[in-house]
């Protein structure tokens, strides 16, 4: 598997502060995150962000995250908007992914019909990413407000979309919060799972454990070894990319806390780790 970082580790930080600090750590992948890169944008002409990025060989595994996904068909053509925008993007970082994560359920919606209309949804967006040479990944969120929150859930959906037209990312801190199950990772082929986010949790009652709950892989009560070593033994070689929201981490200094968040894989990366 790959040592990866995602910037929201780091969300204080710049991009290029962002990725000079998980080079250093010696990670082999970021995520980017769209408005940060945005930002570095409006500062630097595109050529010297991608060669920013190049220059330091960094592989990027996907930029994050279409967060305007939605269930209400009146607000689609805006989605579509902001998905071309963080195609283009993709362009200017070498990314080939970028992640929509599960919309806030509609109230009065039926589940069947929330997941229906992700299905549907996501057909458009892939069809969009066809044009664009992007894939599209998608990930459930565990929180009770949202439409798609467990693995058996998004798998039921991409199941049916035409094979590889959008693949999934699992996070663990989602896995644990939603009550996915370790058994249904072995409906999912290998080749449809895209990026694996890791962290650990806070302990706490799962239905109030929010994003800045999350802490280091390891250092937490969850123990996502478990999962880790399920989807090792499915072959997946993929970027396990460090994902947390934590304030206290985005105050400290951004070298130490990636040094910090690299030390936290180690026990995850090798087949052979207690």
């Amino acid at each position: 598997m790959k040592a990866c970082l995602n910037q929201a580790t780091l969300l204080t930080a710049d991009l290029e502060t962002f990725v000079r600090a998980a080079s250093a750590a010696e990670f082999d992948a970021v995520e980017l995150r769209t408005e940060k890169v945005r930002e570095s944008l409006k500062r630097r002409e595109k050529a010297e962000v991608s060669e920013l990025i190049r220059s330091l060989g960094l592989e990027v595994a996907s930029l994050n995250a279409l967060e305007s996904f939605t269930l209400d068909e009146r607000q689609f053509a805006k989605a579509m908007d902001e998905a071309k925008e963080m195609m283009r993007i993709c362009d200017v970082v070498g990314s080939k992914r970028i992640v929509a994560i599960s919309a806030p359920m509609l109230s009065g919606l039926r589940e069947q019909d929330a997941i229906q209309r992700t299905k549907v949804g996501l057909e458009k967006l892939a069809r969009l990413g066809s044009e664009y040479g992007v894939n599209v990944c998608f990930e459930f969120l565990g929180f009770k407000s949202r439409s798609v929150r467990t693995l058996e859930e998004s798998w039921s959906v991409l199941k049916e979309l035409p094979s590889n037209q959008v693949n999934l990312v699992i996070d663990t801190f989602h896995f644990y919060v939603g009550g996915s199950s370790l058994d249904s990772l072995e409906d999912v082929p290998v080749e449809r799972l895209s990026v694996v986010h890791i962290n650990d949790v806070e302990r706490k009652a799962r239905d109030e454990l929010r994003d800045g709950n999350r802490v280091l892989p390891g250092e937490g009560v969850m123990n996502p070894k478990t999962l880790i070593d399920r989807l090792r033994a499915k072959g997946y070689a993929g970027p396990l990319s460090v994902e947390l929201f934590r304030e206290d981490y985005w105050k400290q200094d951004p070298m130490s806390v990636a040094r910090k968040a690299r030390q936290s894989l180690d026990k995850f990366l090798s087949p052979h780790a207690h």
